[in-house]
C-alpha cells in the first residue's frame, strides 16, 4: 500500500500527481516525507515473539508485504 501511495504522489502517469518530492524538500516547502505505519498491522505482527524467531512462511509474506523486500530479506537472513 505504501509503495502504491508513493507512486500515486510522485509518478507522472495518468491520474497521478507527479509531485517531485526532492524539489519540495530542497526548497523547504516540505519539511519531511515518510509514510505512516498502519498500527493494526504492526500490533498484529508484534503480538508474539515466536514468528520473529523462526520466521515461518506466512509471517514472512506478511512482513514482506508491509515492509518491502529489502527489510524482509534482512530479517529472513538473520532468522536463518
Amino acid at each position: 500500500k505504501i509503495n502504491l501511495i508513493h507512486h500515486m504522489i510522485t509518478s507522472k502517469d495518468k491520474d497521478c500527481a507527479g509531485i517531485n518530492i526532492g524539489d519540495l524538500l530542497l526548497r523547504g516547502d516540505l519539511k519531511a516525507y515518510f509514510p505512516l505505519h498502519e498500527s493494526h498491522l504492526i500490533a498484529e505482527m508484534k503480538s508474539s515473539w515466536l514468528p520473529w524467531l523462526f520466521m515461518p512462511e506466512d509471517f514472512a509474506n506478511k512482513f514482506h508485504d508491509y515492509f518491502g523486500g529489502r527489510v524482509a530479506f534482512y530479517f529472513l537472513f538473520m532468522s536463518y
